[in-house]
């Protein structure tokens, strides 16, 4: 296992700046692709709907090589997998903007993907590992800010370089700061660098979660398309997805050296923080999908200013994510997280109470209240994942978390607007079966408006922000049930004289 190095002020800045920067990277291509389905389709001469491979190849490639992180970090070591895994990812990137067909994206997407899956763990364990003691929780609330945020600026980064440059730039614009990230990890940290060449690849788990995790990603990327379970294809992969993740379970707990190593969820505080980041992040992804969903079907925004209305979600965050951290080390991270969960109710309730006509004003109001929540969220929640681990265990716990974390993420982004477009359908169907040709109210209304065209458009709008209003009021549930779940755990671990090499925070 790595040891920590010391390293000079200059260097160790520059080797967690290059640390933070690979995340943030990653993260933002995660979304930003999403955004530019319709132009990629359009410059490709291919289908919307076939477009939308684009994300489901790179979230099934990295879904599939993330629990590989533990593997690669002791066969090749920490610090050559994860600059290997950045330089990958970079010329994926490349390969992708140069892409001449539908296919060769796709495949090349897959690749990008793929050859990311240790990036995110090793980034946030290797950050654990080379700062001092007394600096980890600011760093890793930076960290966590940054990986919060990054989906937020997906949109408008590739928004606009849609709108005024070409699809093709959201690919290129990773390659300078991929290849200095890679330099400079490589560069700096490379003292850390051990290697067990006795490590082996646990091939018969790594099949089962490639065929989970791929029918996993199909079902939830094409449920809404194809009519979920009307549709023979959706059973085929939800079938494929749980029995490919139960035999992956199952093959998990029969011996060591398997690709998941189920038994760090007996660390009581790391199986907290994957439950924690299960049903939160769900929410969150959906929530971030959502919204620019409803202000471009339904508002008449455009991509770029779709994103920029939810933007102030970063700025929440940043206000108060550097405070949550030396809250952290005088507190714990439950008294913060629970702040920040009450702080998101409350977002989402602001949201069941937007009218049909609401401005842009209150739209980022409420965004801006869900970043202040994230903030006092995600920083107690990334470190309960990280310091719960012990050192040489970092790297296989961490892809476990952030596997978890994925899987929510893609639950999340399909749940919630499915939930939504379902909604939306019947409030239409309510709102339309009082409208009747034998009702004088009726006939006036549709003789102020003068068409049942536009009068069938106005309905659609109050049925999309009815079903907006009631699904976010769900969001707001779940997590006030999530509220209270931690609480109670707060106060079983009270309870307890818990070793201090187990604690969350050390003091």
């Amino acid at each position: 296992m790595e040891d920590t190095v010391e390293l000079s002020p200059v260097n160790r800045f520059v080797a967690t700046l290059a640390l933070i920067l690979a995340a943030f990277l990653f993260v933002l291509d995660y979304t930003i692709a999403n955004v530019a389905v319709p132009y990629i389709a359009g410059g490709l001469a291919a289908g919307v709907s076939e477009g939308t491979y684009v994300i489901t190849s790179f979230a099934v490639g990295n879904a599939v090589f993330v629990p590989m992180t533990a593997f690669f970090s002791k066969r090749f070591g920490m610090i050559r997998t994860l600059s290997i895994s950045i330089f990958l990812f970079t010329l994926f990137s490349l390969f992708c903007g140069a892409a001449p067909t539908l296919f060769s994206l796709t495949l090349f997407r897959f690749l990008q993907g793929a050859s990311a899956g240790p990036l995110i763990p090793l980034s946030q364990g290797l950050l654990v590992l080379v700062q001092p003691k007394k600096r980890i929780q600011l760093i890793l609330a930076i960290y966590a800010m940054v990986v919060l945020i990054a989906p937020v600026f997906g949109p408008i980064v590739g928004g606009y370089f849609c709108i005024y440059w070409d699809w093709r730039w959201i690919f290129y614009i990773n390659l300078p700061v991929g290849l200095f990230c890679t330099t400079a990890i490589y560069l700096i940290l490379k003292p850390l660098n051990k290697v067990d060449t006795t490590a082996r690849v646990d091939y018969i788990g790594f099949t089962f979660l490639f065929i989970g995790m791929t029918a996993l990603q199909i079902f939830l990327d094409k449920g809404q398309e194809w009519d979920w379970f009307g549709s023979q294809r959706i059973w085929i992969c939800f079938i494929l997805a749980f029995l490919g993740i139960f035999y992956l379970l199952l093959w998990s707990m029969l011996g060591k050296d398997r690709l998941i190593e189920l038994s760090l969820l007996r660390i009581r505080n790391f199986f907290l923080a994957n439950i924690i980041v299960f049903f939160s992040y769900s929410m969150y992804f959906g929530s971030i999908v959502l919204i620019p969903l409803w202000l471009q079907t339904e508002m008449g925004y455009n991509a770029l200013a779709a994103g920029i209305a939810v933007a102030p979600i970063g700025l929440g965050s940043i206000l108060v994510s550097l405070t949550v951290a030396k809250i952290i080390t005088k507190i714990g991270p439950i008294p913060p997280m629970l702040i920040g969960f009450l702080i998101i109710a409350l977002s989402n309730e602001y949201v069941r109470y937007f009218p049909a006509q609401i401005d842009r004003y209150h739209i980022m109001t409420s965004r801006f209240i869900l970043g202040i929540g994230i903030g006092f969220w995600v920083t107690p929640m990334m470190n309960m994942a990280a310091l719960a681990l012990p050192k040489e265990k970092i790297a296989s716990g961490l892809g476990i978390f952030h596997l978890v974390r994925g899987i929510s993420g893609g639950i999340g982004a399909s749940l919630y607007p499915t939930l939504y477009l379902r909604r939306q359908i019947h409030q239409h169907e309510n709102l339309v079966s009082n409208i009747s040709e034998y009702s004088e109210i009726s006939r006036e209304y549709i003789g102020q408006i003068g068409s049942l065209d536009l009068a069938d458009k106005l309905i659609d709008k109050q049925a999309s922000v009815i079903a907006l209003n009631e699904v976010f009021h769900l969001m707001a549930i779940v997590i006030f049930i999530l509220t209270l779940v931690l609480l109670i755990t707060f106060k079983k671990e009270d309870k307890r004289q818990v070793d201090s090499d187990k604690v969350l925070v050390a003091d």
